[in-house]
Formats: structure tokens, sequence, C-alpha cells
């Protein structure tokens, strides 16, 4: 296997990983919706705050795959 290999296969796992988190919190606030507003505050700033950790996890490592990818090109070059 080789290296380009398991950096795909290593991205494709987290990536997976965050879409899985994402959906786990949006079912949260999902579910959340139905409860009492006193029962329902404490799942919704729970569920926010992990989408929003979430998607912040997920555009740091766009950014940081994106620039993997322009130093191999740079180095290629």
């Amino acid at each position: 296997m080789s290296i380009d290999a398991r950096v795909r296969a290593y991205w494709r796992e987290e990536f997976s990983l965050i879409a899985l988190l994402l959906l786990f919190f949006i079912a949260i606030v999902a579910f959340g919706y139905s409860l009492p507003f006193d029962a329902r505050l404490f799942p919704l700033i729970i569920g926010v705050a992990g989408i929003v950790l979430t998607l912040t996890v997920a555009l740091a490592q766009v950014r940081r795959r994106r620039a993997g990818a322009l130093a191999r090109a740079q180095l290629s070059a």
C-alpha cells in the first residue's frame, strides 16, 4: 500500500467520523425540540455546540488537506 493510498484512507476515515458526529449532534437538536422549554435547553446547547465544533474541525481539516496538496504540487514542480 503506497503512502498516498494510506493518506486517502486516513482522510476518508476522518471525514466519515466528522459526518457521523455531525449527524449525532443534529439528532440531539432535532429530538430536543419536542421537549418542554426547561428540558429542551440543555440538549439544544450541547447539540448546537457540538455542531459548531464539528464544523470547525471539518473546516480545519479541509484547509489542512488543501495546504498539503498545494505543498505536494509545489514540491513536484
